[in-house]
């Protein structure tokens, strides 16, 4: 049995311990440059899984966007950490837009939490949700780092996931019409060592860091 996020909303952050802000702004700092440096369309954002908020909060004042999750509990953390975004209940198997409506999605470490067969038709809808020639955002966790799979195996958070590896993340967006510009990675370093922190950006393409972000395009 997997993780019940609406019952453990209150502790979610606790049982993640301090380190997850620090995660947190790494992928928030990854995004902004990748943005920035792509110059991509930020018009209208969808965070699909958006939890209690946490990268909302970080993008506050920069970009906005629009969080969708379907346990109750972790959306009110997240309406009361962020009162000035929109926030709504969804299953990411059927998200509430019309076609085309965003265009940019933003997928953060939620597909290793999805039943296998759930996984494709949330690149369907994701698809689906976004404007020709928009870009989804996906973190997960990469499988290829030793640490990684052990800090996995031993979280409460994370029982019952299965990993995605950069292959199979593309297979599940080519599929859905989407193909990849970009894979970059992440946290190579613990958060005790955030010092370091200066060295990820020359070593984002080195396939080791404990997460890694895949950049697609849909179609035109």
């Amino acid at each position: 049995m997997g993780f019940d996020f609406d019952l453990q909303a209150s502790h979610y952050e606790n049982m993640l311990g301090p380190s997850h802000k620090h995660y947190m702004k790494q992928k928030t700092d990854l995004l902004l440059r990748c943005i920035r440096e792509k110059g991509l369309n930020t018009k209208t954002i969808l965070d699909v899984g958006c939890g209690t908020g946490e990268l909302e909060r970080n993008l506050a004042n920069r970009l906005e966007v629009v969080g969708v999750d379907l346990a109750v509990s972790m959306l009110r953390v997240a309406k009361d950490r962020c009162r000035d975004c929109e926030f709504l209940r969804a299953s990411c198997n059927k998200l509430p837009f019309r076609d085309s409506a965003f265009t940019m999605v933003l997928v953060v470490n939620v597909l290793h939490h999805l039943k296998l067969s759930d996984r494709q038709t949330l690149f369907s809808e994701v698809s689906k949700t976004l404007a020709p020639g928009g870009h989804v955002v996906v973190f997960e966790h990469n499988p290829k780092n030793p640490f990684t799979r052990i800090v996995v195996r031993g979280c409460q958070i994370d029982r019952g996931a299965v990993l995605l590896n950069t292959k199979e993340v593309t297979s599940l967006a080519n599929a859905s019409k989407i193909d990849k510009v970009d894979i970059e990675y992440l946290t190579f370093f613990p958060a005790v060592l955030s010092f370091l922190d200066s060295l990820e950006r020359r070593m984002q393409r080195l396939p080791l860091g404990g997460e890694f972000m895949f950049l697609g395009r849909k179609e035109v």
